[in-house]
């Protein structure tokens, strides 16, 4: 139910942008932003095909987090061999909780 009113409303949307597209000049904000949709619906519309795609990148964003307030930490850093490793520390521990892997093991083996 909830996948057919947001294909209604992403229909009347792409509408309300196809009749407003020549109407705001395209060197505006508003105008690059419509253009940038009617230029992406054929990608975005995916979403109504199946189950696999969500409509939203949340779960993305909540993984990403905690990463991003860890970083105010180490602004200040100076050893780039720990940023580094920082980094693909937290690829591989977002991985696993992405693959819902046991974290200590698939880290042990790497």
């Amino acid at each position: 139910m909830k996948q057919q009113k947001a294909k209604l409303i992403v229909g009347e949307l792409y509408q309300w942008q196809l009749k407003h597209k020549d109407k705001v000049p395209s060197q505006m904000a508003l105008g690059k932003a419509i253009n940038y949709a009617i230029n992406q619906f054929e990608k975005f519309r995916r979403y109504f095909d199946g189950r696999l795609v969500s409509i939203d990148n949340n779960w993305t964003e909540r993984a990403m987090k905690e990463f991003v307030i860890g970083g105010k930490n180490w602004l200040f850093s100076d050893i780039s061999n720990y940023a580094h490793g920082s980094a693909m520390l937290y690829s591989l521990v977002e991985t696993t909780k992405a693959n819902n892997l046991m974290m200590y093991d698939y880290i042990s083996i790497c």
